[in-house]
């Protein structure tokens, strides 16, 4: 009888043909570099985006800020806030003029009409925000009711100016700034940005000399429109008779107005309180 023996061979695997193909150093170098490419051309991409959509959350905060501003307006005899304890200048302490115009102090008035205090706070600016680093202002003894009231209104601090023209209206005129006084309400800025914060945050307000092509600033006009206004789009700009030279080192939107013929505040209309310039700049 023949016997067949069996080939126990058929049974191996064949461990060459099942094995696993690995990359290769090259292969990892070259998907690394590959990887590394792309983050350098989408990252930016991504920045600029993000940017944008905080441009956007801060212009709508001006947006909602103008319309609580015109409430304010109509609820207070057609007057714009204006500094609360005297119609002098005072020393930047809470409740007087540079703490009401720069440092935040006008949202205790208007934060009746918003309700929200993150209204104040634009996301590419510190967080807190106060432009003289404290909600107090520039001194040691300010008025306490008024600084605790400013940080519970606003706790992230706040990122705009009021403009000192109509903050100011008592000190300068000795009555607010009436809503019938502004006679191009389309082109008269009333808040706007502290400094470029999406474009260039080292740009300033109140930064000289300037470059006018990083100036881009959000703003809200006394009409309640608001909008980004890039460079020299900010009229001032165009003109060199201002004490900055030509073309022009500084800015100072503190001060203008639209309407030369703005009588009820000649100072309004001016570079700054004491150049006399009359030019119509804002």
């Amino acid at each position: 009888m023949n016997v067949v023996q069996k080939d126990n061979t058929m049974n191996i695997p064949n461990r060459q043909s099942s094995a696993t193909k690995a990359f290769t150093l090259i292969e990892l170098l070259v998907v690394i570099a590959i990887i590394a490419i792309l983050a350098a051309i989408l990252f930016p991409v991504f920045a600029k985006a993000r940017e944008e959509a905080r441009s956007i959350t801060c212009i709508s905060n001006l947006a909602q800020i103008g319309i609580a501003m015109q409430m304010y307006v109509q609820d207070y005899d057609e007057s714009y806030p204006s500094i609360i304890a005297n119609s002098t200048m005072g020393d930047g302490c809470a409740p007087d003029l540079g703490w009401f115009n720069a440092n935040g102090g006008w949202a205790v008035l208007t934060y009746p009409y918003i309700k929200s205090g993150g209204i104040y706070h634009c996301p590419s600016s510190e967080s807190p925000f106060w432009l003289s680093g404290q909600p107090q202002g520039w001194c040691g003894t300010p008025n306490q009711f008024y600084v605790t009231q400013l940080e519970k209104d606003a706790p992230m601090g706040v990122s705009y100016f009021y403009k000192k023209a109509f903050a100011g209206g008592p000190w300068f005129d000795g009555h607010p700034v009436m809503d019938a006084e502004v006679a191009l309400p389309s082109q008269n800025v009333v808040i706007y940005e502290y400094a470029s914060w999406h474009n260039d945050p080292k740009t300033t307000v109140y930064q000289s000399p300037i470059d006018p092509a990083k100036m881009a600033l959000n703003a809200v006009f006394t009409d309640g429109h608001a909008k980004k206004v890039i460079g020299s789009q900010w009229r001032q700009l165009r003109y060199c008779n201002l004490g900055w030279g030509c073309p022009p080192k500084g800015m100072d939107l503190d001060w203008f107005l639209s309407d030369d013929s703005y009588t009820a505040c000649p100072h309004c209309n001016e570079a700054s309180p004491g150049t006399g310039d009359p030019h119509d700049v804002d």
